[in-house]
């Protein structure tokens, strides 16, 4: 276990940055970017945290992806949206909402920074992407996320030796990874949204 923690300046600063972009991103991808380009300058005490318990528990390459993920699949999922929550008509979302799935509405680009995400400690699926991104990138992973538009939903791909479901891109498969619940390992994806072929990458 850990402790997280962020400077609450660096906090104020990637939203600003965030809503700020917003205005100029032409695709997800490129607020992905911006967003990225941004946070991982102030992630510091993060990664130190997580450093430590890589090399506290001697943890291979895989495993500590593992442990990044984990985290991240543990905290509560809640829909992040630019728009009022009781305007969103999709009925899937009004059972989760109905069922206590939590929504916060007004967030610029429907998407939370990764410093947001540490602050709040849930989201949805691309703010969880993007923090993952985010980190494994510090530590040399060759990692992409993953979009689906068909399927409303982002993941992550890693290309790392494995087995299950990947995307194939320059010469690489990147393996899925699904973030927003407990148990999804590396290759599985929920039959749902398993066509590959309705996946595309956003971010590397």
């Amino acid at each position: 276990s850990t402790n997280l923690k962020i400077s609450y300046n660096d906090y104020l600063k990637s939203i600003k940055n965030r809503d700020n972009k917003i205005k100029t991103s032409s695709s997800f991808g490129a607020l992905y970017a911006s967003i990225y380009n941004s946070d991982k300058l102030d992630l510091n005490l993060v990664y130190k945290e997580l450093d430590f318990i890589r090399k506290d528990r001697s943890l291979s390459k895989k495993k500590f992806a593992e442990v990044v993920v984990a985290m991240v699949q543990h905290m509560p999922y809640s829909f992040v949206v630019d728009k009022p929550c009781y305007m969103i008509s999709d009925f899937t979302f009004r059972d989760m909402i109905n069922s206590g799935t939590e929504c916060e509405d007004g967030v610029k680009g429907g998407v939370y920074t990764p410093l947001e995400l540490v602050r709040k400690m849930k989201g949805d699926c691309d703010s969880r992407t993007l923090f993952i991104f985010t980190v494994l990138k510090k530590f040399n992973y060759d990692v992409v996320i993953l979009n689906s538009d068909l399927y409303a939903h982002s993941i992550i791909g890693l290309n790392i030796p494995s087995q299950g479901r990947y995307k194939y891109f320059k010469g690489n498969r990147y393996y899925t990874w699904e973030t927003t619940n407990k148990g999804w390992d590396l290759g599985v994806l929920p039959p749902d949204c398993s066509d590959m072929n309705y996946w595309y990458v956003t971010l590397t």
